[in-house]
């Protein structure tokens, strides 16, 4: 397996994810040339308490969108996962490049649609693990 394969390689689980978080042999480290991207809507409580809640799902999603089309081009798999206020995505080197020059073009159109600033960022997942962090991941298949 490569490690642009991480996610695609990864063994499907087919239990009840209850299940699956009390069984921390399912999870798997998240290699450490593998990048996170966090974006967030900058005052998100705001701007749902103004209305707007349908719009900061649209701009949390967006992020998430704009980096699966990209790993997509590139037979890449990556995982994600959606707050509501924005998006954690692991993507591999191969197209973390790719991916933030999207975020970037996605932030400018957040703030010039919807009047939002979106939050990006990102770290090597290997910087986490050097701080003594740890980052795992498991794939399962909702039925």
């Amino acid at each position: 397996m490569t490690n642009n394969d991480f996610y695609r390689d990864l063994f499907i689980q087919h239990i009840p994810i209850q299940e699956v978080l009390l069984e921390p042999s399912l999870f798997e480290d998240v290699p450490d040339d593998w990048n996170i991207i966090v974006t967030d809507v900058q005052n998100s409580t705001a701007a749902v308490s103004a209305g707007n809640h349908q719009l900061v799902n649209l701009a949390a999603t967006g992020s998430i969108v704009a980096c699966l089309n990209i790993a997509r081009d590139n037979d890449v798999m990556i995982p994600f996962f959606f707050g509501g206020d924005g998006a954690t995505i692991l993507v591999p080197d191969i197209i973390l490049k790719e991916c933030l020059h999207a975020l970037i073009l996605h932030q400018e159109n957040c703030q010039s649609n919807f009047d939002f600033f979106l939050r990006v960022d990102s770290c090597k997942v290997g910087d986490m693990y050097k701080k003594g962090g740890y980052f795992k991941n498991y794939k399962s298949k909702i039925e």
